[in-house]
């Protein structure tokens, strides 16, 4: 198919100007960024390009779309892989902990935040719980400043207990050595502006999703810009949904003031979704209060039509039933399961909980998109990833802490006794294998002797290790270490995931570089099976589906209370752009159980219509048991 005149401009953009590219989903962005560069590598040989996006998610999809246009030279990444390469091809210059470390997620919510909230509390905070770590660490991470004028983060309301996270952070992540994946952008950012950087010839970069990036994260795209780098911003800020991390539509809007005079360009030939899909999104963005004036997102010419349509279910229960028969319908025309979604506003488990029986059984594969973080929160698999840190650093201070975390008898004040014991420049960990086996000082007899057991034996199996010259099988390093874990306590998704991984991940990159990469290729691979999948909203931005369905489309749950009007609008603007031929938003009358606690509780109450829709003409909502009823006859 030939690019439209909008893709031909910007595939013949100027790269010694920056630029800005104004997306609509299912637009050809990623297809024309590609054409871009491909262009230039071919009128410019001499010129470094680069292409980098915002999730991995994002960046797979990107990946697929190179690897088929055999562009073997352009390897994509996200921002915060590439402010990592940086950071560790730099090591000694900004002030971080070397070799780098990165918590994985069940790290950082188990171990880290609680640590950091219980420090603040000490300090006389008391209402400080790891939730507030959390928000606290994500405006860290955007350098304290949002880029939503209306937004009032934690800090400007509470200035003494952002400092005091500041220093009990920074104190921990020395002497425990790791680093939040957080802070890699303003790491990074650091970097460039302080130092003459060796950037491999960097001459032209090209950022996809730009309205999802925060204040940091923009800054250390300015700062390459200053060392002569040209920018390519790809988004569409009716897409801004990620103002949990101090995103807004404003970084895109506010593009020219940060890069000096650049060109301007559309795309707003939908060549993603139906007729009928546009019809309804473009309406229902079009309510945005303030938004900038654009050419309206349009489909192709000889688009399909489309289906669009609002159900209203009697219960949640009725509401599972109709989404799963709906399901079935799709896959008996002929739609594969992994082009079929069911999305959800927030808590994946729980709508997950509701609809998976239902789905079962009617013989549909299915996933939740949280399954891997939950498998990676097993103890067993916890405790055999510890040890096997400890094959490549017998002092790692998150396995040895993660040790201790998972073992009884171990108090929390017997770690508390290990941090208190620490001597200048030494890492927690050091100072545990110091002090081991005396701990003479140790606050409590059981916890003494519970962790002087504990670290006499997994040293033992540590040195009983060699790793040199070891065989692995197909299944690689994920292989070697289930069978280092006595039979049966692995879960089977425990077992499928270290398999997928380690059949993924070349062994010859060593234990340790899979041991990194065991939570984020497990996601990406989770993400190409073959099965339905359940996700957020959030989780889903830059798929492409065949159908999608929103389940809990309704008063109290969309819009959200603790959501922002217009965020909770363009959240559902990016839900019903996901789908090419087929859309359905469900709804419940009643709820009882987990779902009628989301959002404002109202148990076994009657629930209005989602108020986003009123502008449709299709705002009434249908009988979902006689839509599911006439189009399965069951």
């Amino acid at each position: 198919m030939p690019p439209t005149q909008q893709q031909q401009q910007i595939i013949a953009h100027d790269h010694n100007r920056h630029g800005r590219v104004i997306a609509g989903p299912g637009t050809g962005k990623s297809w024309t960024a590609i054409a871009l560069l491909r262009r230039l590598h071919d009128d410019h040989p001499e010129l470094v390009v680069g292409l980098l996006t915002f999730t991995r998610a994002a960046t797979g999809e990107l990946v697929v779309k190179i690897a088929n246009e055999g562009l073997d030279w352009l390897a994509p990444g996200t921002i915060h892989s590439f402010a990592l390469r940086l950071l560790i091809h730099n090591p000694g210059t900004v002030a971080i902990p070397h070799p780098v470390r990165l918590p994985d997620t069940w790290e950082t919510e188990e171990l880290i935040r609680p640590y950091l909230a219980s420090q603040l509390r000490s300090q006389g905070h008391a209402v400080v719980t790891t939730r507030t770590v959390d928000s606290l660490e994500r405006e860290m991470s955007a350098r304290w400043e949002s880029l939503d004028p209306n937004l009032i983060t934690l800090a400007a309301i509470h200035p003494l207990l952002r400092n005091a996270y500041i220093g009990a952070w920074n104190s921990h992540r020395w002497r425990y050595g790791y680093l939040l994946l957080a802070e890699l952008p303003s790491r990074a950012g650091d970097l460039i502006a302080d130092f003459d950087v060796d950037l491999d010839g960097l001459g032209f970069l090209i950022v996809d999703e730009f309205q999802d990036l925060n204040k940091a994260d923009i800054r250390l795209l300015a700062n390459l810009a200053e060392k002569g780098v040209k920018i390519l911003a790809i988004g569409d800020d009716d897409q801004s949904i990620y103002r949990f991390r101090m995103a807004a539509p404003e970084g895109l809007r506010q593009f020219e003031q940060t890069f000096d005079d650049p060109a301007e360009y559309p795309l707003s030939v939908g060549l993603r979704c139906g007729r009928n899909i546009i019809e309804a999104a473009s309406t229902v963005i079009e309510t945005l209060p303030n938004r900038p004036a654009r050419p309206r997102l349009t489909a192709k010419d000889g688009a399909v039509n489309g289906d669009f349509v609002y159900l209203r279910f009697s219960t949640q229960n009725a509401e599972a039933r109709g989404v799963a028969r709906l399901v079935a319908d799709r896959i008996a025309k002929g739609v594969e399961p992994r082009s079929i979604a069911i999305l959800v506003r927030s808590q994946v488990k729980t709508w997950a909980d509701l609809v998976g029986p239902e789905l079962t059984r009617l013989n549909i594969p299915f996933m939740d998109a949280d399954w891997v973080e939950r498998t990676l929160a097993e103890r067993a698999l916890r405790f055999a990833l510890a040890v096997a840190r400890l094959t490549q650093d017998r002092t790692d201070s998150l396995a040895l802490w993660t040790l201790l975390q998972l073992t009884n008898g171990i108090s929390a004040a017997f770690r508390s006794y290990i941090d208190q014991s620490c001597q200048d420049n030494e890492r927690a960990g050091q100072a545990l294998l110091r002090l081991y086996p005396a701990f003479t000082d140790a606050p409590t007899v059981p916890s003494r002797e519970n962790a002087r057991r504990l670290i006499m034996e997994q040293l033992a199996v540590v040195d009983g290790i060699n790793l040199n010259g070891v065989q692995l099988d197909e299944e690689g390093w994920g292989g070697w270490l289930r069978r280092r874990v006595p039979a049966g306590t692995l879960s089977p998704d425990a077992d499928k995931l270290l398999a997928s991984v380690g059949r993924a991940v070349p062994p010859d990159d060593g234990l340790g570089h899979f041991l990194g990469q065991l939570e984020p290729v497990g996601k990406d691979l989770a993400a190409k099976e073959n099965v339905v999948r359940i996700m957020s909203i959030t989780t889903s931005k830059g798929l492409t589906l065949d159908s999608a369905i929103l389940m809990g489309c309704e008063a109290g749950i969309m819009p959200h209370p603790r959501g922002t009007p217009d965020e909770e609008l363009r959240l559902l603007y990016v839900a019903i752009t996901r789908a090419v031929n087929f859309m359905a938003l469900t709804a419940a009358v009643r709820r009882t159980g987990p779902t009628a606690r989301h959002g404002s509780e109202n148990v076994n109450q009657p629930r209005g219509r989602c108020p986003m829709l009123d502008a449709l003409p299709i705002g009434e909502w249908q009988d979902g048991r006689l839509y599911v009823q006439n189009l399965t006859g069951a």
